[in-house]
């Protein structure tokens, strides 16, 4: 008999719990209880994050710079995109067709894509490869 009403309490209590964190049976509470009416998401009011340009203590220990350019890694990509990648990529009609589309959503395939299309066409370099560096030194290579 003791094992059954084990059973039966962990049973109930699964039940009424159902859920990790136990919103079932708070949410029960909260209409039987509590008396409080069901939110819906769209009436919460959300607040508004505080931006650093407010925050007074950061301002005196960091002022922000707005005449500031970008930095040389930004440059030097920026020049490697437009010189480099661009061209080489927009060789390729099945890109050139991709990249009409204005409205479309970028997808993770579509740099996939776009990057198996600049190492199949992009320029050669002057300098060996790893591989042919390795290849030529006596013990490793052939």
């Amino acid at each position: 008999m003791r094992f059954l009403g084990t059973v039966g309490m962990f049973t109930y209590v699964t039940l009424t719990l159902s859920g990790c964190s136990g919103h079932t049976m708070q949410d029960y509470a909260d209409k039987q209880f509590n008396h409080k009416d069901e939110v819906k998401a769209s009436e919460v009011k959300k607040e508004e994050p505080v931006s650093p340009t407010k925050n007074e203590a950061l301002s005196k220990v960091s002022p922000l710079n707005d005449g500031r350019t970008d930095g040389a890694m930004q440059s030097s990509l920026d020049s490697w995109l437009g010189s480099v990648w661009t061209p080489t990529v927009d060789k390729n009609e099945t890109i050139k067709k991709m990249d009409e589309n204005e409205s479309r959503n970028f997808t993770l395939q579509e740099y996939v894509d776009k990057a198996g299309a600049y190492i199949k066409n992009k320029p050669a370099s002057n300098e060996p490869s790893m591989n042919e560096k390795m290849d030529k030194m006596p013990v490793i290579g052939k």
